[in-house]
Order: C-alpha cells, then structure tokens, then sequence
C-alpha cells in the first residue's frame, strides 16, 4: 500500500479539532499496524482526551519532537523545527511498537484520541494534514 492510500483508507475516521487531526484509539492502532507494511516514515504519536469539546494533550502518553534546542553560550538555538521522534526514539519498526503502547496506555488512562505523526517519504508531507486545506 502506498502511503496516499494508506491515507484514503483511514480519511473518513478523523476528527479535526482545531489544529489537530485526531483518530479514534482503535483506528490509530490499526493505521500503526497498516504502517507496518506502507512505505511511511512514523514519526511518532500524541494522546487526547476530549471534555466537552476543549481538548487535553498527554505529555506521559506522547512522544514526537517538534523541534530540537540547543545551547550556545548559554542562549538557546532553535537548531530544527519539524516532527521528527523524540531523542532516542529511531524510526523503525521498534518505534511502531513504542507507539502501540503509547496509545493503549494513554486509552487506560483516558486519552482515547490519538494523532498519529506519519510522513510521506516522497513527498515529505504530513499525511492527513495535507488533505485540509489552511483556514481563509
């Protein structure tokens, strides 16, 4: 499966909620196993719950960079700004289970929407979120 159908596949079960693209728990494990066998780069996942429409992100049951700090001379550089794995995390199938874990953790806890970070690696666009159009 090539990853733009991988993306039709799973297109109809998303939620966006503001700047998010979020998938049902159940969904996000099965897009995981589906990846397994697509031409994706996972870069990683973050959990949610949603209360009564606002939207509460799990720090303990996430785990994707958006960028990477460094220090020099004691002032913080900003030395990328992309999703990529934490530190740590290499892409591959040990990060697919990561994140398998990850979200069903998270879905004991009460973080049962899930999105989940992939990369087209011919394109080098986030999957889903190139399919919304940017608000006018």
């Amino acid at each position: 499966m090539r990853a733009a159908e991988l993306e039709q596949k799973y297109l109809s079960k998303v939620r966006v909620v503001g700047s998010l693209v979020l998938l049902p728990t159940a969904d996000a494990v099965n897009l995981l196993d589906d990846c397994s066998t697509t031409s994706v780069n996972v870069l990683g996942v973050e959990t949610f719950r949603l209360i009564d429409g606002s939207v509460q992100p799990s720090m303990e049951f996430s785990h994707i960079s958006f960028g990477q700090v460094s220090m020099d001379a004691g002032v913080p550089d900003v030395t990328s700004f992309e999703r990529q794995p934490r530190r740590g995390w290499e892409v591959g199938p040990e990060l697919i289970n990561h994140c398998r874990t990850l979200i069903l953790n998270g879905a004991e806890q009460g973080f049962e929407w899930v999105e989940v970070s992939l990369e087209d690696p011919l394109t080098k666009e986030l999957l889903f979120f190139r399919t919304f159009e940017e608000p006018t």
